[in-house]
């Protein structure tokens, strides 16, 4: 084993390999700063990864934030979203400290090698279901934003992009022609291009958002009802919403295992980094957006009425941006969906362009079809990724950093973590009894 090499395990290598300096051609020499902070993207550079990590917790959640300041006050509504951005970044150093110590590069091995077979299953099933779920989502989303756009351009009326067969016209294009060659994509590295245009759509629509928010409080601040907090039956469900929208741990250790010179301090940086830019963006849009309209703030931010009751064309613009930030959260929730697939029936971590092309086909078919015919399974969803997105991002961490620890479960540490993602799993799931029984009553809002 050669000195470099030597290194890499010492500093925590989760991708061992012999030849050191041809794996990190950088090792041994700092770039100047520009050149770190504007140079070219390459495969699995610090900043490339840190913006397919951004992408991979940032989807439709971002837009319901505003929704959540106005339905827990925006006090408690941004303790949710700090909170929720503390437990994203220490859910995912767990991850990455135990994956380095177990010395695993997957999350369903790492599952394996702490908890065996029965919790590498259980994660397997819950990172299915909601990866499943939650690409059916989004393509749903993408057809209500679009069908919004193409309705305030004049290209037809409510009832028909309301109607299915509006769905279908959108929905099979889309996925032939956008969705399919982006899903195809293997390495997570692949998406450091595409995920800079979904992040530069944010930054377009928060900006939208701030420039329009003197004119909107003008207009709403004298009938406003302003609250700090509402404690009831809701705190779940807005704190289920923020908690649930950095949900990015399945494509932590893909990202890593892509890095260049990957090693604990290497990877430490992409997640701080990834988490305080969501942190930014999911703060400055969530009161942008509530503070324009307050208590009656849309579950959807864009949804709101134009200030002078036409076309918002700004706002429009910033749907159609959103849009695509979905058109890349569909391949990169896919991409660990299929590495499950063939992991889990084929025990294969490798697969030809020919079985990649099957899957995917056959993956974007099946749930383009159910988005077309069930346009209002999304509150369904949001039960099962309430169920499977807490396992995903508390559960198994917590246990998974617990039993690589090396101390007692009764150490200071390991009850610490017990009781806080304890706490945040049981959020989650009581969130899932009040979703239920909001549904069974047609109720938005529990008691008020």
């Amino acid at each position: 084993m050669s000195p470099n090499t030597s290194e890499f395990a010492k500093s925590g290598d989760i991708n061992y390999r012999e030849n050191a300096i041809a794996f990190s051609p950088n090792a041994g020499s700092r770039k100047p700063f520009y050149d770190r902070a504007f140079g070219k993207l390459g495969k699995g550079s610090l900043r490339g990864s840190i913006f397919s990590l951004c992408a991979s917790a940032i989807g439709s959640g971002v837009l319901s934030l505003p929704y959540v300041l106005g339905l827990n006050g925006w006090v408690l509504g941004l303790v949710f979203i700090i909170v929720g951005g503390f437990s994203a970044a220490w859910s995912l150093f767990m991850i990455a400290e135990s994956a380095i110590k177990a010395r695993v590069k997957n999350y369903s091995q790492l599952a394996n090698k702490v908890g065996g077979k029965g919790l590498e299953l259980f994660l397997q099933i819950n990172i299915l279901i909601y990866m499943w779920g939650s690409c059916i989502s989004y393509q749903i989303i993408i057809s209500k934003l679009l069908g919004k756009f193409l309705l305030k351009c004049g290209l037809g009326d409510a009832m028909f992009f309301d109607s299915w067969q509006y769905r279908a016209i959108q929905g099979a294009p889309t996925a032939v022609l956008i969705l399919l060659p982006l899903s195809l994509i293997k390495d997570m590295s692949g998406f450091r291009h595409i995920s800079v245009i979904s992040i530069f759509a944010l930054i377009y629509t928060g900006l939208v958002l701030f420039i329009e928010l003197p004119g909107y409080i003008d207009k709403n601040y004298a009938s406003a009802h302003i609250v700090a907090a509402w404690f009831d039956w809701n705190f779940f469900t807005g704190a289920s919403i923020t908690f649930f929208a950095y949900t990015c741990q399945v494509q932590l250790l893909p990202i890593y295992s892509e890095l260049v010179n990957p090693n604990e301090k290497r990877i430490k940086k992409v997640i701080s980094r990834s988490v305080i830019v969501d942190l930014v963006f999911y703060i400055s849009i969530a009161l942008a957006g509530y503070f324009s309209t307050y208590d009656k703030t849309p579950k959807i931010v864009l949804d709101r009425d134009a200030l002078d009751g036409g076309r918002d064309y700004a706002l429009m613009i910033a749907q159609f941006s959103i849009v695509l930030v979905l058109f890349v959260a569909v391949p990169v929730n896919y991409n660990p969906f299929r590495n499950q697939i063939f992991y889990m029936f084929f025990k294969k971590d490798s697969f030809s362009f020919k079985e990649n092309l099957a899957c995917t086909v056959t993956f974007l078919g099946i749930t383009c079809t159910i988005a077309i015919a069930y346009p209002d399974v999304s509150s369904v969803l949001g039960i099962l990724g309430g169920l499977n997105a807490t396992a995903i991002q508390f559960l198994v961490p917590m246990l998974c950093s617990v039993k690589v620890s090396g101390q007692p479960y009764t150490s200071p540490m390991n009850l610490f973590k017990i009781a806080f993602f304890g706490i945040l799993t049981l959020i989650g799931y009581t969130n899932v009894c009040t979703t239920i029984y909001r549904m069974v009553t047609g109720t938005d809002v529990i008691g008020r």
